[in-house]
């Protein structure tokens, strides 16, 4: 087992050694030469987009998601959201489409930040779900936009949270076993909800924002995205197991589509050492 694995692999997990990296090159190189070093530590670069993968330039709204016409198996596409210029404040908090996100390039070359609003029906079953997709690249974002936090900030009850397990995603080695964050709420109507959400890290499935922070804070981790997968019926809870058992069956659809438009676990790993 390589260096890196055995020793600096677990450590890089903790602060306190990133903590004691830094006064260690305090003492070495002065506090001015500290601060580079800390820069250089810290400084993530963008993962560009899958080949074939489309974003709108206006909002950076991905254009690419299962077939031609939006298809998700036997779903249909029946909304796809499109910021308009009034919700640039909401594009603002979610750090899509931002000035800072639009400088260097980064659309140009296919390593912007970009977002997917949409729904989708079982055109038999008039299953309704909607999905929302979020990638972040080139950032140490601190992932603060969770189902939990926001349902809570807008008014809803939060009933309790807990992991899912997913089916494993064929022709995906890392995804052999994934699992979601299912967070239950109570809106207005009094009736519970549920919504699933989990994300990719460079190319691996972690299903809590806590685990993600560590990666993106990883000074290691040179080349870093992650996307946020969400998805919920709109449909009441029956029981929870009845809920579980619906969201992987649309699981099952809808992340071999979503992983289609992410960047792979090898692609970000061949990305080190290149500019």
């Amino acid at each position: 087992m390589s260096f890196y694995r055995r020793i600096l692999r677990p450590l890089i997990g903790d602060y306190a050694f990133l903590v004691a990296a830094i006064l260690l090159a305090t003492t070495a190189i002065g506090w001015q030469g500290a601060k580079e070093f800390l820069h250089f530590v810290t400084r993530k670069e963008p993962v560009p987009w899958p080949k074939g993968v489309q974003v709108a330039q206006k909002d950076h709204r991905l254009l690419t998601l299962g077939d031609s016409s939006g298809r998700l198996g036997s779903y249909r596409m029946v909304y796809d959201h499109e910021f308009t210029e009034n919700e640039k404040d909401t594009q603002n908090k979610l750090g899509i489409a931002t000035d800072w996100d639009k400088s260097q390039g980064r659309w140009d070359t296919g390593r912007s930040n970009w977002y997917s609003i949409r729904q989708y029906e079982d055109p038999i079953t008039k299953d309704r779900w909607q999905v929302s997709i979020y990638y972040y690249t080139g950032g140490l974002d601190l992932v603060p936009h969770i189902p939990d936090v926001c349902l809570a900030a807008g008014g809803n009850t939060i009933v309790g949270t807990d992991e899912v397990p997913l089916a494993p995603v064929d022709g995906h080695a890392e995804w052999s076993n994934p699992s979601a964050t299912r967070t239950t709420f109570q809106g207005d109507d009094h009736q519970q909800r549920a919504i699933y959400y989990l994300f990719s890290f460079n190319g691996v499935p972690k299903h809590s924002r806590e685990s993600v922070r560590i990666g993106l804070n990883n000074p290691l981790e040179r080349y870093v995205y992650f996307a946020k997968i969400e998805f919920s019926s709109f449909s009441p809870i029956d029981t929870l197991q009845e809920s579980d058992r619906l969201a992987r069956e649309f699981a099952k659809i809808l992340l071999p589509e979503v992983l289609k438009v992410l960047p792979s676990a090898d692609s970000v790993q061949g990305l080190t050492g290149k500019p």
